[in-house]
């Protein structure tokens, strides 16, 4: 009678007997992390009363999902914790989903903190906002606003979320400042860029001189230049399948 043995190959992400994800896929993005630990401590530090309310201080998990994302490979939650091994999932869970901290105010810092480093810096007069949206895929149904649509990163249609990002430029000076999450129906791309352009000029009163968008189609090009063209200059920096030529004459600009 003949044995046969079948052997199995490990996978790369598998774990090992004390639970840990095996640190061949699962490595450090930042070797020398120890090095930029303490500047990135000293940074967060005045963000603290953001992470604050009357009854709890969320600002150590605050520093502990932001470790997280620099140094872990797959940034979720439970790959951060086994990777910071200073605090567990459920903390960082809870922080990022019903933590009692206001992420639009947080936002809102950011972004008048850079346009006075902008000021500071003689580049007021250069200011430009650029809006732009990006996809990523996910799977099941539980996360906020997944659903089936288009998503660029796959360059297809798929389970994903879909954001609208606004990015401050002056020179070479560049930050995100903005984000908006596609949550269904009731509110197109469209709609989340122009909330951007509005909060961050009408709201914040930034000086913004340029707006620059990609991929958006006629009738959403017409509705923002409709709203802006008094005030500020809009550039379309690539269109797909369609030339500025033939936009500004069908949508009657």
């Amino acid at each position: 009678m003949h044995t046969f043995a079948i052997s199995q190959k490990k996978s790369p992400n598998s774990r090992n007997r004390t639970g840990f994800i095996n640190k061949q896929k699962y490595e450090s993005k930042i070797n020398n992390f120890r090095l930029v630990e303490s500047r990135l401590l000293q940074f967060l530090l005045s963000f603290t009363f953001y992470f604050k309310s009357k009854t709890k201080d969320g600002t150590s998990n605050a520093a502990s999902y932001l470790k997280g994302l620099m140094v872990s490979r797959q940034r979720n939650c439970q790959v951060m914790a086994e990777e910071l091994q200073n605090t567990s999932q459920q903390c960082l869970h809870h922080f990022i989903t019903i933590g009692k901290w206001c992420y639009s105010k947080l936002m809102d810092r950011i972004t008048l903190d850079f346009w006075h480093l902008l000021q500071q810096s003689g580049l007021e007069d250069d200011t430009c906002l650029i809006i732009d949206e990006s996809g990523n895929p996910k799977k099941g149904r539980l996360s906020a606003g997944v659903k089936r649509q288009y998503c660029g990163q796959i360059s297809k249609t798929e389970n994903c979320q879909v954001g609208v990002f606004g990015a401050l430029c002056g020179g070479s000076l560049v930050s995100l400042v903005q984000a908006r999450l596609s949550l269904g129906s009731e509110s197109t791309k469209i709609d989340l860029a122009k909330e951007i352009i509005d909060h961050v000029v009408l709201c914040l009163k930034i000086k913004v001189k340029w707006v620059c968008f990609k991929c958006l189609l006629t009738n959403g090009f017409k509705q923002l230049y409709t709203s802006f063209a008094c005030k500020i200059w809009l550039i379309l920096i690539e269109i797909s399948g369609y030339c500025l030529t033939n936009i500004l004459t069908s949508s009657g600009l």
